[in-house]
């Protein structure tokens, strides 16, 4: 790669400004380990690294075959060129360490249990939390499933923790991650577990959930059926995945018996906080309710190039570096470009000669929580009339400054104890389970058809998935793929009876009966909603919103074909279907003086979310004011309150429904009633503010610590809203799409263009630390081009050579 003759001065600068920043941001110390004298070291501290930061380290070769070649592109993506597929993922490690090694180490801490080693005591309530979901546990117990089947899986994980050691011993300690340096710690010596823990902990953020507390307050309020009326599982205005399922009668698999009435009641009233003891690991909350994923597939037929389309958009928390890495491997068996999870041995999502493929969360029910009843010891719990006694675990934790802490914590055969609000639960989660991730990954990525990569995703097991995949010969499915569970009995809806094996899982749903769409002649789109309206498998009792995905369906049914240029469109779309719903609702009703304006604004306004919008921040105002008034009765916290498409059945009903009646007042109010107060209180406080004077996104560094303000990125003033098809939920938006893509397979090799809110490198110095974060704000893209030779890539090239024998 060029590089101009002042880059180096330019770092400088960047260093000294960055220098007063963390200076700044350190007056919040994290447990008083963030070393601004190690960072002014004028040898080993930014200075040094910004005077040597030109200049790759010395690769030191680990075991390559054959002569592999790594070629930097204009962007800082690797384009690894080898003989072999281990020599490919060694080249890969490398590479990845060489950009984003620190986050190669924290995120591994943070499924672990280990962030108080180099954080403090300040990290030990998140350490304990993150323990007791046993992510640590299940990934050594796959470690030791792939150690002695002894096959691919274990050669590829070899091959990239070598990869990994080879950068950490080339490295001299002035070049040492600024994050190291702040901390005072060393790189560890990476290995197969850690890339187990950073998929276990993907697999975290796209299953594990708390026990729900709307069910928990709804049902020992209200009821079961109450519950069920407001938690719907087929939302108002739901669009399957799969089309034809258009039913809005279908009645779901007979629901579990929840856990006793009377030990329910206990629990309505207990403190909210969880007893976990997250403090950091509120930055790491697991599955979000309304963060998803949008990704749909155009056939031949529907294209403007007479070729399949892809488009995928994945909303996962935004972080620089970003959460993704891109890179391109190209061994004699495949060429495969796309993105992977740093520390990940395989392209996760990517496009070959032959396909594309791009994921959303199917946000399936992957983990039960049972409430036990334990004796007055606390070392016993009943189960189908016998006390079983709990298995007792002891937790060491290494805690920097401090002698270690030794902990008990316990286990049933369900899985894991929690304390959620004073009460003993039981967690059973597809966390804990065997996992072929990385091997079905890797057959994706070496798949040649439709019917090669199908026996691939066979292989699939969790996070559960809705994957869209096209290939070169006009054919195009999204198929719901992964591990769902089979019960005993009914299904795993709410907090289960801990007393029963009821809720056992005794088997898996097979993959032919899980919900398939073929969009050859036509499209196919998901965003999180409920894939099908079958009743035969259970999949979930509670789905995200409807809105993206009528979004989504209505901007693909509304033309008969659609361009590359379309797709992009799509992914930037920000028009609310929410607004589109609940704006006619105000017509011409009678509205305060001050407030009948603003109604007439909002009935001209275009339904989009735009910065310069003082309609969206009016509409906004509006839609909290309402469910605030609406839900007003104990038991609903804003994180609990039933989803707007059935608050707007409810207006449209407006049949004298209980909800309406506000608990503030003495009479009894209407639909109408609410409309009217709602909208005029929110027309009283908007005051015609533009959006993006209220709506901003922020881009955090990989470990969310406040401390490290510095290397954030933001608040930018950001568009969108909750379930535009570009989301931006809440005010300050801290998850949004993490990764967007769209390919065109009518050329060979296939069209395609990339954004991601960040760049390769992990080094706020580099140019590459958040190089593609503007075009990602503008809605931009880059071509994801796949030169067929090294020379073609860039200037910048790293040769291995095998060691000599």
């Amino acid at each position: 790669m060029k590089r101009s003759r002042f880059f180096p001065t330019i770092r400088l600068i960047a260093a000294a400004i960055l220098l007063g920043a963390v200076i700044v941001g350190a007056n919040v110390p994290v447990a008083g380990y963030l070393g601004i004298g190690r960072v002014v070291d004028p040898v080993h501290g930014l200075y040094g690294a910004a005077r040597s930061a030109a200049a790759d380290p010395r690769p030191i070769d680990s075991g390559y075959e054959a002569t592999t070649t790594v070629a930097i592109d204009d962007r800082g993506v690797p384009h690894i060129f080898a003989d072999s597929e281990t020599d490919a993922v060694r080249a890969l490690g490398f590479a990845v360490a060489r950009d984003r090694l620190f986050q190669l180490e924290y995120l591994p801490r943070v499924a672990s249990g280990r962030l108080s080693e180099i954080l403090g005591e300040a990290a030990l309530d998140t350490d304990r939390f993150l323990r007791r979901t046993e992510m640590g546990v299940a990934a050594k117990r796959n470690l030791q499933r792939i150690e002695s089947e002894n096959g691919i899986e274990l050669a590829l994980l070899n091959a990239f923790s070598e990869g990994v050691n080879a950068y950490i011993e080339s490295l001299e300690r002035h070049r040492l991650p600024i994050e190291y340096r702040l901390l005072g710690v060393a790189p560890e010596r990476y290995e197969p577990l850690k890339s187990l823990l950073v998929l276990q902990l993907m697999t975290y953020d796209l299953s594990y959930r708390p026990p729900d507390d709307a069910y928990l307050d709804v049902v020992s309020r209200y009821g079961r059926a109450t519950y069920d009326s407001l938690y719907p599982s087929v939302m108002p205005y739901s669009v399957p995945i799969v089309s034809g399922d258009v039913s809005r009668d279908v009645a779901d698999a007979t629901p579990s018996p929840p856990a006793a009435s009377a030990w329910l009641a206990g629990l309505v009233d207990a403190p909210r906080q969880s007893g976990d003891g997250r403090t950091l690991s509120d930055a790491f909350p697991g599955h979000i309710d309304g963060v998803g994923s949008n990704n749909w597939v155009v056939g031949p037929p529907m294209s403007t190039t007479g070729g399949s389309l892809l488009a995928g958009d994945m909303h996962l928390s935004l972080t620089v570096p970003p959460i993704w890495y891109e890179a391109r491997l190209v061994t004699p068996e495949t060429d495969v470009r796309g993105v992977t999870i740093p520390g990940a041995p395989v392209i996760v999502t990517g496009i070959t000669d032959s396909l594309a493929w791009s994921f959303t969360n199917t946000a399936s029910d992957q983990i039960d929580h049972f409430l036990l009843r334990e004796d007055s010891t606390g070392a016993n719990y009943l189960f189908e009339g016998e006390w079983l006694p709990f298995e007792q675990i002891v937790d060491t934790f290494a805690v920097r400054g401090e002698a270690p802490r030794i902990e008990t914590r316990r286990r049933t055969r369900f899985g894991p104890v929690i304390e959620h609000r004073g009460a003993p639960i039981a967690i059973r989660w597809v966390g804990h389970r065997p996992n072929g991730t990385i091997v079905a990954l890797r057959e994706m990525n070496r798949a040649t058809s439709i019917e090669s990569f199908e026996t691939a995703i066979r292989l699939w097991d969790s996070p559960m998935q809705n994957i869209a995949y096209a290939d070169n010969h006009g054919r195009a499915r999204i198929r719901t793929t992964g591990f769902v569970p089979v019960r005993r009995a009914g299904d795993g809806c709410g907090l289960l009876d801990g007393t029963s094996d009821a809720g056992d899982w005794v088997g898996r749903v097979p993959f032919e009966s899980l919900p398939v769409a073929i969009a050859d002649a036509g499209y196919a789109a998901s965003a999180n909603q409920r894939p099908t309206l079958r009743n035969d498998i259970y999949l979930h009792c509670r789905w995200q919103q409807p809105f993206r995905a009528s979004r989504i369906n209505t901007l693909l049914s509304s033309r008969s074909s659609h361009s590359l240029t379309d797709m992009q469109a799509y992914q930037s779309d920000v028009l609310s279907e929410q607004a589109r719903l609940f704006v006619p609702l105000l017509g011409d009703r009678e509205l305060a003086a001050s407030a009948r304006g603003a109604a007439d604004e909002l009935a001209m306004w275009d339904r989009v979310m735009d910065v310069a919008s003082t309609e969206a921040t009016l509409f906004s105002a509006w839609m909290d004011s309402l469910q605030l008034m609406l839900w007003d009765e104990p038991g609903f916290t804003p994180e609990e309150r039933p989803h707007l498409a059935l608050v707007h059945k409810l207006l449209v009903d407006d049949n004298g429904n209980k909800w309406f009646d506000r608990r503030a007042t003495p009479a009894r109010e209407s639909g109408n009633d609410i409309l009217k107060a709602s909208f005029e209180a929110a027309a009283a406080s908007a005051a015609g503010a533009k959006w993006g004077d209220v709506h901003s996104v922020t881009v955090r560094h990989v470990s969310r610590l406040t401390q490290l303000k510095a290397l954030w990125r933001g608040p930018y003033p950001y568009p969108g809203y909750v379930e535009t098809l570009s989301p931006g939920p809440g005010k300050n938006v801290v998850h949004s799409a993490s990764w967007r893509v769209v390919v065109d397979l009518s050329t060979v090799p296939p069209t395609a263009y990339g954004s991601m809110p960040g760049g390769q490198s992990g080094d706020p110095l580099s140019p590459f630390y958040d190089s593609g974060l503007d075009a990602y704000l503008r809605f931009d893209y880059h071509p994801l081009e796949r030169p067929r030779d090294p020379s073609s890539v860039g200037d910048q090239v790293i040769v291995f050579e095998p060691q000599s024998r």
